[in-house]
């Protein structure tokens, strides 16, 4: 594997485990919430750092945990993430 690769590899795996919070907030852009991916920061780039929930994953719970969705990388699993607790329950 070339090291480009491996950066690619190693950059999208990061990105798979890394943490959001939920915001339960419904806009046009986020109809089912979207997930901060840097809580700090009060600029939200939607498609950066800012992400809308997936339709089978709604956002319910403000501050909640959301991830990537690796399946789909335009959108995070924000409902039932339970394998990093606190979950959207």
């Amino acid at each position: 594997m070339q090291f480009s690769q491996l950066a690619i590899a190693l950059t999208m795996v990061a990105a798979a485990l890394a943490d959001g919070v939920c915001d339960p907030t419904i806009t046009k852009d986020c109809p089912r919430g979207c997930c901060n991916f840097q809580p700090g920061n009060n600029n939200h780039v939607l498609g950066q750092n800012w992400l809308p929930c997936a339709g089978g994953s709604p956002c319910k719970k403000a501050g909640a945990l959301c991830h990537l969705d690796t399946s789909d990388y335009k959108h995070a699993k924000c409902h039932r993430e339970v394998h990093n607790p606190p979950g959207d329950e």
